[in-house]
């Protein structure tokens, strides 16, 4: 079986979802993918072997590449060899690549057409993007023969939009054996865990290329590690960190962290890990509310990097203002830490209060602080939520049984 993936961008340039795609491709073996996105970047291949998916890139190697996806990318897929045994397209968003697809299915009509959902961001910033070309967006949506959304929020969009079908809900998982927890707080061995790059969807920075790794592991490490790390960004051993690896943008509410600070004592304080287009106006705000000291950017990381700096933390927080459903949440559940997030988009999904995790309220830095006193005050709230996200994850989010799911999906179209 051969399967074509429309996508806007591929690895190495890099978000949550084609973290997603390469999870769930490197797992399917007996399915020939080929991949067609923009180049958007000088010096990027346009053709290349990524895990078990051949990558072949259109365009000059410049942003605006996107645009052009959608007349390049089917022109590309038709001269592709053997292009006729070609029977299912899979596009990655209803975005570019969602309009790329559409293109090919006009052209190919025999297609199967499987539409991926990995928006994370307020649904109406695709539709005012869109603009004058909204009726086409939704032909994405009613040409598609089957919808894949990661959380339930984005399943109700696919309807909204003209989908005729039953959505599947089929989330993003997290590398177990990477994060899974190993008590790096308290003492116990650690396993041994595999690199694959900075993927983390908190990151959704489809313009970084990954870095090198430069911190300082953990895993090598023997007594006295959780405190190493905390060292190394300025962290005091008494001090709570409250951490979050988002995107620097307003959508993921790191403001609103930031100003949490100012109803916590002292000992509390940030760890932000991340780029984005807010960065300069995030370190302004910490120097005008007098929190530089307690806010640490710590920039951009590798994948492998984020267990440790999690496990290092005390508290993971995203106060998001919208989300498709957030994988950093469920790295740090896995992690072993307790997790305070919004009510919104497909955050619902995995964050039950109380139970797997505590909200607080969009826009609102005090709520945040109210749950960061709550979950550290209560001892043995924490360790119950702890657990109970643990296993949450494990039952639920295993990249392997989706890989399974969406093998199943694409071999049934």
């Amino acid at each position: 079986m051969r399967v074509l993936i429309f996508s806007t961008v591929y690895v190495p340039l890099v978000g949550g979802a084609e973290v997603a795609m390469r999870e769930i491709t490197d797992r399917i073996s007996d399915i020939e993918f080929d991949l067609i996105c923009a180049r958007v970047r000088p010096g990027l291949a346009s053709m290349e072997r990524i895990g078990n998916v051949t990558v072949h890139r259109v365009g000059f190697g410049r942003p605006f590449d996107k645009f052009l996806l959608p007349f390049l990318g089917p022109v590309r897929a038709l001269l592709l060899k053997g292009s006729g045994d070609i029977k299912v397209v899979w596009a990655l968003m209803a975005s570019y690549g969602g309009f790329a697809a559409l293109v090919y299915t006009w052209i190919r009509p025999r297609s199967k057409f499987l539409l991926t959902l990995q928006e994370g961001d307020p649904l109406e910033h695709y539709a005012k993007r869109a603009g004058m070309l909204r009726f086409l967006h939704k032909k994405v949506f009613e040409r598609a023969d089957a919808v894949q959304a990661i959380s339930h929020f984005l399943a109700k969009w696919a309807t909204n939009m003209g989908f005729k079908g039953r959505p599947e809900v089929v989330p993003n998982g997290v590398d177990l054996k990477l994060f899974g927890k190993s008590g790096v707080g308290s003492g116990e061995s650690e396993e041994g865990a595999m690199s694959n790059g900075q993927w983390a969807e908190g990151m959704d920075m489809k313009d970084q290329i990954d870095p090198q790794p430069t911190m300082y592991d953990v895993r090598e490490a023997g007594s006295g590690k959780r405190d190493a790390i905390r060292h190394q960004y300025g962290f005091g051993t008494d001090d709570v960190i409250l951490i979050t690896t988002s995107r620097l943008s307003l959508k993921n509410g790191v403001d609103d962290l930031i100003r949490s600070l100012i109803h916590l004592p002292a000992k509390y304080k940030t760890l932000v890990v991340g780029e984005g287009e807010d960065r300069d106006k995030l370190v302004s705000l910490a120097k005008q509310k007098g929190l530089e000291d307690r806010v640490v950017f710590a920039g951009l990381k590798q994948h492998h990097e984020l267990p440790n700096l999690l496990r290092a933390s005390d508290v993971f927080v995203r106060p998001s203002l919208s989300e498709g459903l957030g994988i950093s949440f469920l790295e740090a559940m896995a992690a072993g830490i307790p997790i305070i997030g919004t009510p919104v988009g497909g955050i619902v999904d995995f964050l039950l209060d109380g139970h797997t995790g505590l909200f607080c309220q969009p826009r609102d830095p005090e709520s945040i602080a109210k749950a960061v006193l709550h979950v550290q005050e209560d001892p043995s709230l924490r360790e119950r939520i702890i657990l109970q996200a643990g296993e949450l994850v494990r039952k639920s989010y295993d990249w392997d049984k989706i890989a399974g799911r969406m093998k199943e999906m694409l071999t049934s179209l």
